[in-house]
């Protein structure tokens, strides 16, 4: 039989404190064990073997303390309240959601007001049957145009998505798969302008849909003194488009003389015949009547000398 004998003595294993370990350049023995004591007395010793080559810091816990398991079981929380069927572990209630979820779908049949194009991600249904909305992703307006230009709708035309009333637009065209169009109302961009209804001289008048202008003289309005001297001249005036209430006084009044003086032409009593204008027909004078014994013409009761 073998002889058994009792060691007494104490064996102190190497150990030293979380600071002291932190500056030690000791390397531990292959197989020897090393105790580290957190500077924290609440936390649980940390023991590392060596390897006859790194420092203590540079080993590998051989421990997970109890502690360190208590703190990661309360960052993973009472199994039990999980709201899956399968309990047993984390990766099982897991595979459960995803399994009860289905596939992820984007929606784009719905574009949020403002923005160019809006797309919805969905997974699942809520208990009411309703597709559970994980996100929405919103493109604005002002990113990726493929081009833009002027165009102008008119009343009666065809109006396309997204335009309620005749008018001047910008349409941007967006570069996606569809070439979606955006239109800009033109006249929200600029200041609108109306013409004055009671203009003294010339009235403005802006066409509502198209944007033209045009202006028009107000009847009466342009007076002498609007004009500058010599304004107007004879080759501007349509012939016969003058009447004699046009003319100064002292011209009608020369004329009236004129119409006056055509009367009844006769010669010692006979009257001579006229032609629509009133003109005199000579040959009716006969060589006779010029030369008779007073050589005198009577013209409309007057007398005229003739030789």
């Amino acid at each position: 039989m073998a002889n058994t004998n009792t060691l007494t003595t104490r064996i102190i294993i190497c150990n030293d404190t979380e600071v002291n370990w932190g500056t030690s350049t000791k390397v531990l023995l292959k197989g020897e064990v090393g105790v580290l004591f957190p500077t924290d007395t609440t936390k649980e010793p940390i023991l590392k073997i060596g390897d006859g080559v790194n420092t203590f810091n540079d080993l590998k816990p051989l421990n997970v303390t109890p502690s360190e398991l208590t703190e990661l079981a309360n960052k993973i929380g009472d199994l039990t309240t999980l709201k899956t069927s399968d309990k047993t572990t984390i990766i099982a209630a897991i595979n459960e959601l995803v399994d009860s979820a289905g596939k992820v779908t984007i929606d784009t049949s719905k574009t949020t007001d403002g923005y160019a194009k809006s797309y919805t991600i969905k997974q699942g249904v809520d208990d009411d049957g309703n597709d559970i909305v994980i996100g929405i992703i919103d493109i604005p307006k002002d990113m990726f145009l493929s081009s833009a230009e002027v165009v102008v709708f008119n009343e009666g035309d065809t109006l396309p998505d997204g335009i309620s009333e005749a008018g001047t637009y910008i349409e941007f065209t967006i570069a996606n798969a569809t070439n979606d169009k955006i239109y800009i109302n033109v006249k929200t961009l600029a200041n609108t302008y109306t013409a004055k209804a009671n203009a003294a001289q010339i009235q403005l008048t802006i066409d509502p849909v198209t944007r033209e202008i045009s202006a028009a003289i107000v009847n009466g309005s342009v007076g002498a003194d609007a004009l500058a001297d010599n304004a107007i001249i004879t080759s501007k005036i349509k012939d016969a488009n003058v009447t004699k209430a046009k003319l100064e006084q002292s011209i009608q009044d020369t004329l009236d003389k004129a119409d006056a003086a055509i009367r009844d032409v006769k010669v010692n009593g006979t009257a001579l015949s006229k032609d629509a204008s009133n003109a005199v027909n000579i040959e009716e004078i006969s060589t006779d009547i010029l030369k008779n014994g007073t050589n005198t013409l009577i013209l409309d009761g007057g007398t005229s000398s003739m030789s």
